[in-house]
């Protein structure tokens, strides 16, 4: 069975990639309208800022991704056994009833029942 687990660590990992050059693009931009305004300071300022946020925004979405994909692959690997389990013991069952249904419950009726395994 393929791991969804592993899609969504990939997704994410798109994810924080393009968040972080988004991020780092909009720093860039702002710097460079920062310094044609000859406010040097500020640009440098504003593209260290958002160097970092787009640095923590990537690692962040990966680290989250990552874990919401080993629980979902946990998540269906217990759900799996569980169904697997349930399934060895699960039973199904024809019942033939004799006489008036109304008395069905009467303690001198009696249920035959066959039953079959199901694999």
């Amino acid at each position: 069975m393929p791991k969804v687990g592993k899609i969504i660590k990939v997704a994410g990992s798109l994810v924080g990639i393009a968040a972080e050059y988004n991020i780092k693009l909009s720093g860039i931009v702002v710097g460079g309208v920062a310094r044609l305004a000859n406010k040097d300071k500020f640009a440098d300022r504003a593209e260290a800022v958002t160097n970092t946020i787009g640095n923590i925004a990537n690692k962040g979405t990966k680290l989250t991704t990552s874990l919401a994909g080993d629980l979902v692959d946990l998540t269906l690997d217990k759900s799996i056994k569980i169904v697997k389990k349930v399934g060895k013991s699960t039973v199904k069952t024809e019942v033939k009833m004799y006489g008036d249904t109304k008395n069905f419950y009467d303690s001198e009726k009696y249920i035959q029942a066959d039953f079959e395994i199901i694999k």
